[in-house]
């Protein structure tokens, strides 16, 4: 998905494989941004959250693998929280 958080950066999160089987990287690329810790979250349907973890966004890009092998199949919700603004997309896991 794609962000204009403001006339100088634009932002992208993206995640692969999507569907997948509970196992996929997540990528958030934002331009001109510097180094800052993030917090990564997966939400189920009633918004639980089911996966919580820190990340460092290092030249204009934060990458972790996300492990959800023991979550059911069905839709999440993955949330990336840095330098006050929120990120979301969709996961679909399928087993």
């Amino acid at each position: 998905m794609r962000w204009g958080d403001d006339e100088m950066t634009a932002s992208i999160l993206s995640i692969y494989p999507n569907p997948n089987n509970g196992r996929f990287m997540m990528k958030l690329t934002i331009e001109n941004y510097d180094a800052e810790d993030a917090i990564i979250q997966v939400y189920n349907s009633i918004g639980q959250v089911i996966y919580a973890a820190k990340g460092m966004m290092i030249d204009n890009n934060l990458q972790q693998e996300i492990n959800l092998s023991k979550a059911a199949s069905g839709m999440y919700i993955l949330r990336v929280m840095l330098g006050g603004r929120s990120y979301e997309t969709k996961v679909v896991l399928e087993r």
